[in-house]
């Protein structure tokens, strides 16, 4: 029984990889608090573990905790996956390898396993990124932008009478336009992910000789999906899934 974490800047994701199959899945919010208290007072994960094997993008102290953490409870190193020139079909264009963020690149790997080439990966989490791969699996390259929460938060602190931690809509309404100054915000933050999305999409399309397949993943997703006027697919477990071809190997 393996475990798998996909540690970000907000959430801890993980599942368990058991027989070849991703089954029991959980997550964790972590943005605010303290990694090890958060750790401390959850007893979601499975007691019979063999292995972890971890996606971090959330620093150094965080590594220090996970490590501590399986070690003191479950007697586990936790792996780490790193980033490569080229792994499981899918080639790194960055000249320096290991600057291209470790969720971004697994996240690839697990796209491109279930969709092939051809495709265009939308992690919306605390930053917005899009990458997109060839079909031979070649990387194309990709663009960062701020997330959902990162764009209200600038607007707050660079205005009066904003709240930066009011909560997003439950739904967004088709029209972007709004009758009042929250929404508008938070119709204008939405918005504006989908048409980056949109144009890497319409750019990277350029580049493919045939058509393409666009993947959403990250807590923002579900909310900017119906906002797109490409076809998408949600995979919430994107990143997950990437882990589990490296735990496979």
């Amino acid at each position: 029984m393996i475990l798998l974490i996909d540690l970000g800047n907000t959430r801890l994701k993980w599942s368990v990889l058991e027989k070849n199959k991703l089954t029991t899945k959980g997550e964790l919010v972590h943005v605010g608090q303290e990694l090890s208290d958060v750790l401390g007072g959850y007893d979601e994960f499975p007691n019979m573990l063999e292995r972890v094997v971890i996606s971090s993008v959330a620093g150094s102290q965080a590594t220090k905790v996970i490590l501590e953490f399986f070690k003191s409870f479950y007697a586990l190193k936790p792996e780490f996956v790193t980033v490569a020139d080229e792994a499981f079909g899918v080639k790194n264009s960055y000249v320096t390898p290991d600057r291209l963020g470790v969720d971004r690149w697994v996240a690839m790997i697990g796209a491109f396993a279930e969709f092939g080439g051809s495709v265009c990966i939308v992690d919306a989490g605390t930053a917005i990124t899009v990458d997109s791969l060839d079909e031979s699996g070649r990387h194309l390259g990709g663009v960062i932008a701020p997330g959902y929460r990162l764009m209200l938060g600038s607007l707050a602190s660079g205005t009066s009478d904003l709240d930066p931690n009011a909560a997003p809509p439950e739904a967004l309404a088709s029209d972007i336009f709004a009758t009042d100054t929250l929404p508008a915000i938070q119709r204008g933050a939405a918005y504006a992910m989908a048409a980056l999305v949109d144009r890497a999409v319409t750019e990277a399309e350029k580049s493919f000789n045939s058509g393409s397949h666009l993947v959403l993943t990250g807590g923002d997703a579900e909310m900017i999906q119906p906002l797109l006027e490409h076809d998408s697919k949600l995979v919430a477990d994107l990143i997950l899934r990437g882990l589990a071809m490296f735990a496979r190997n």
